[in-house]
């Protein structure tokens, strides 16, 4: 069982196709079954996305935003939860771009 709400993340690592990186900070929120993140820092300008849980350890998302470049991408993405040993979340993400090239890839966030 997870709750995400008022919680911040940061990539641990990324596929090189994506635009997420270290300097990216989300803030989760969530209400039931219903998740919903604002990002930004690094590549990203300005980030949302929202989703919903589907599991017991698991939601779905569609994300949006602007790059540094001032291009909008935007895309989906499954994602696993799991805990680390002193007990942070760890949200393992595998999505695809639904713009541009429609390439996909792994991504794998962790709490604050």
């Amino acid at each position: 069982m997870f709750n995400l709400h008022f919680k911040q993340f940061k990539a641990l690592e990324n596929s090189p196709n994506g635009e997420v990186n270290g300097e990216t900070i989300f803030l989760y929120f969530q209400d039931d079954k219903e998740i919903w993140a604002e990002y930004s820092g690094g590549d990203i300008k300005e980030g949302r996305l929202n989703g919903l849980k589907t599991a017991e350890n698991g939601f779905e998302i569609k994300y949006s935003h602007v790059n540094v470049s001032g291009e909008k991408k935007e895309g989906i993405a499954q994602t696993q939860v799991s805990f680390s040993r002193d007990g942070k979340i760890i949200l393992n993400e595998f999505w695809q771009w639904t713009t541009g090239d429609k390439s996909s890839g792994t991504s794998t966030l962790i709490e604050l």
